[in-house]
């Protein structure tokens, strides 16, 4: 599987250097965006956080571009003491601050219909996760991938507002965690 999926990465990656020769000033055509972004994690227990996210898009080809993603979460959520509990053993949890940092890439497929531009992306990479509070201390890196659907309004020529929401899988499949996360923010054309 892993075999497969470098096989097909670099095969989406080398593609599109190919045709950067034909296609002349598309090659440069890059989007910033910095923005706000709000993470809700399903699982047990249930934790909201805020944060911020940017990314870069350099579009090798009319509709598809390779994007570099980096954000942060921060919020608090309840978690099993570490340290034993007098009263309810198996119940005891404490409020503990939690951050998370994805860094991930992959591409991005969109297209411009007059001033707003749908998209959807495929990302991949690795997410830091630190928590702490009374009697709590973890931190681990895991694999991440992402799937996100949004769209730019563009509101001058250089500049737009974007809008995208999609689902984070952070995990190995045997213990795989899905967030919705939803961002919003500035877009910056050079």
């Amino acid at each position: 599987m892993v075999r497969k999926l470098s096989l097909l990465m670099g095969l989406l990656f080398f593609v599109p250097l190919t045709a950067h020769a034909q296609l002349g000033g598309l090659s440069d055509k890059v989007e910033l965006f910095g923005g706000y972004t709000f993470m809700h994690n399903d699982n047990r227990p249930d934790a909201n956080l805020n944060g911020w996210a940017v990314s870069a898009e350099k579009k090798f080809l009319p509709y598809v571009g390779v994007v570099a993603d980096f954000s942060g979460d921060y919020g608090s959520k309840n978690l099993p003491a570490i340290a034993p509990c007098p009263s309810f053993p198996a119940q005891c949890l404490v409020n503990s601050s939690v951050s998370e940092h994805f860094f991930q890439g992959g591409l991005r497929g969109s297209f411009v219909v007059s001033r707003v531009r749908p998209f959807v992306e495929v990302l991949f990479g690795a997410v830091h996760l630190s928590e702490s509070g009374p009697g709590v201390s973890n931190s681990r890196n895991l694999f991440t991938e992402t799937f996100d659907a949004g769209f730019d309004c563009r509101v001058t020529h250089r500049l737009g507002w974007r809008l995208d929401v999609g689902v984070v899988e952070s995990g190995f499949e045997t213990t795989k965690e899905e967030s919705f996360r939803g961002s919003t923010g500035v877009v910056v054309r050079f």
